[in-house]
């Protein structure tokens, strides 16, 4: 489904208002020789004939991500993991650093870090999971790794800002929750691991690395380090670790709507009327008429689905109905 281009500000006016205004013109006098005055009454009086039709939701809430012109939108909510946002990434995972092995079975001393921004998003932003991908075989022995997330301090890790702690025992991705850690967009960040317990004897055999990327520069906003000495001192790895920084949802910002659980569909509150990004307070249409589309079914209901801010003639996974179009341009938010 296309929709024409329109500002925020709604200064352009569809083929329909432009008729409308030359109806307009012809009932308004005009005050100078250049009819400005006429032009600006008739534009004014068209505007609000059209947002007669429309019930804007009121919110000082700000848009928690980047959305465009027609997406439908929901109202955020704390500790909800039934939509999560990759902020950053690195996952490539051909090579691993051994953090950990049964020959030496000392805890926290061999320890890696890799340094990341958010550059997603132009606001605060809510963490819910730092995952990273590990190679061990343990032998039916868990051992306890524990996650910090620091501030940059000169190039190395400094600050702890949160933590968590993961029991394991198997290969393959970690994920390590958080509650309360609020990250800002393009600052220095780094990921700090470590095994911090094990639990019982260690047959022989047993490790546990960290995978990481051996194509160099495959990470363009941090790089790794690692420390075999407590984290007193850092040398450089000079491969990015293989590491994901998920966000979740802050509550009462503005996100696409999806249908993908009952959760989500739930919250949806309308369309956007243009395009906004993070931080923006947007132009929310609850109920009424939009009418800068050109390929509608006429007729059609149209529903949320499991993509988000899209809305289409086919449900997603549940079934929550949003608008119908009146004709090809114009489309009634219910």
């Amino acid at each position: 489904m296309e929709i024409e281009a329109d500002s925020q500000e709604r200064k352009n006016l569809t083929p329909d208002e432009i008729q409308a205004l030359r109806g307009l013109l012809q009932s308004y006098p005009v005050h100078n020789h250049d009819g400005r005055n006429s032009l600006e009454v008739a534009t004014s009086t068209v505007k609000k004939a059209n947002d007669a039709y429309k019930i804007i939701l009121p919110t000082s809430a700000v848009m928690g991500e980047d959305a465009d012109d027609g997406n439908a939108v929901r109202i955020g909510v704390d500790n909800v993991d039934d939509y999560l946002r990759t902020a950053t990434e690195q996952t490539g995972n051909n090579a691993s650093w051994e953090m950990w092995d049964f020959a030496n079975q000392i805890v926290n001393k061999k320890q890696a870090a890799q340094s990341f921004k958010i550059i997603t998003s132009k606001i605060s932003e809510r963490v819910r999971y730092v995952i990273l991908y590990f190679r061990a075989d343990l032998q039916g022995h868990p051992i306890t790794l524990t996650l910090e997330v620091c501030s940059d301090n000169n190039g190395v890790p400094g600050s702890v800002l949160g933590s968590s702690s993961v029991k394991v025992d198997y290969s393959g991705e970690v994920s390590f929750r958080f509650n309360d850690l609020i990250l800002e967009p393009n600052i220095l960040y780094w990921i700090k691991i470590r095994v911090s317990k094990t639990t019982g004897s260690s047959s022989s055999g047993s490790y546990c690395n960290i995978y990481y990327n051996s194509a160099s520069n495959s990470y363009s906003y941090g790089q790794s380090k690692v420390s075999s000495d407590y984290g007193s001192t850092w040398s450089d790895l000079n491969y990015d670790l293989y590491f994901k920084v998920q966000l979740c949802d802050t509550n009462g910002r503005i996100y696409k709507a999806l249908a993908t659980t009952d959760t989500l569909a739930a919250r949806y509150v309308g369309i956007l009327d243009g395009a906004y990004t993070s931080g923006q307070t947007p132009r929310i249409i609850a109920k009424g008429v939009k009418s800068n589309y050109n390929d509608l079914s006429p007729g059609s209901i149209y529903y949320l689905t499991d993509t988000p801010g899209v809305i289409s003639t086919s449900p997603g996974t549940i079934t929550k109905q949003v608008a119908v179009a009146i004709d090809k341009n114009n489309l009634l938010i219910i």
